[in-house]
């Protein structure tokens, strides 16, 4: 585990002990030179995950380091972390649209580049995909989390259209 996450309080600290528990090495690494150091350290290893920081999705000058750093890395794989208590059903159809989309490589790059933030709201009580909009790389779904929960194949065509029509 190599963590990027110098930011938070204490975040280091809750790492350590997190792969204290589960018996992994930690690294840190505050810039390029110490990430791909710490990788080639553990290089003999199954697998390395790279933890970031919580990005605020307006900082584009950290994301753009970010994304510097990952693009000399090869093989390197990205993974969407969500948070644990957003709602199953409101991240169903999102997830879906992202497993459709990013079923190749120029795919993931595609989407990486131009998805900068999804916001999940509720300011209509409607049901209908119709609400869903992307501009400026915001994808917003306006839809009301206790209408039509079974029924994703609408909401997952209305995502998938909107994101491969900007890509």
């Amino acid at each position: 585990l190599i963590t990027l996450d110098n930011y938070g309080i204490a975040a280091v600290e809750l790492l350590k002990t997190y792969a204290r528990i589960i018996g992994i090495p930690l690294e840190t690494a505050v810039n390029f030179s110490e990430l791909k150091r710490s990788i080639n350290k553990y290089k003999d290893k199954e697998l390395i995950f790279i933890d970031t920081p919580g990005i605020n999705p307006h900082n584009q000058g950290f994301i753009k380091e970010l994304k510097g750093y990952f693009a000399k890395l090869p093989n390197l794989q990205t993974h969407l972390v969500l948070s644990a208590t957003t709602k199953e059903k409101d991240l169903i159809g999102i997830l879906e649209a992202f497993k459709e989309i990013c079923a190749d490589d120029m795919g993931k790059s595609a989407l990486k580049n131009a998805l900068k933030k999804v916001v999940i709201k509720n300011s209509s009580d409607s049901f209908s995909p119709s609400k869903f909009t992307f501009s400026e790389g915001v994808l917003v779904i306006d839809h009301s989390p206790t209408t039509n929960l079974g029924d994703t194949k609408d909401r997952t065509a209305k995502i998938v259209k909107l994101l491969e029509g900007a890509l």
